[in-house]
C-alpha cells in the first residue's frame, strides 16, 4: 500500500512528504495563487514535537 503524495481538485492542489518511518512530515496546499505549508517535527517512534504553519 502506498502513501498519498498528491491530491488535486478543481480548487486546490495538496502535496505530501513523509519521513523515513513513513510519518507525514510536510503538507502543502496550493490555492488561489497562494501556498500554505504545515510541517510536523517528530522524534523517536513518531511522537510529535512541533507543528509549524507558514505561508511560502
Amino acid at each position: 500500500m502506498g502513501q498519498l503524495l498528491r491530491e488535486e481538485d478543481d480548487r486546490q492542489l495538496s502535496t505530501f512528504q513523509y519521513d523515513a518511518l513513513g510519518h507525514l512530515s510536510q503538507q502543502q496546499q496550493h490555492q488561489a495563487g497562494r501556498t500554505f505549508t504545515l510541517k510536523t517535527l517528530r522524534y523517536g517512534s513518531g511522537h510529535v514535537v512541533s507543528l509549524r504553519n507558514g505561508q511560502l
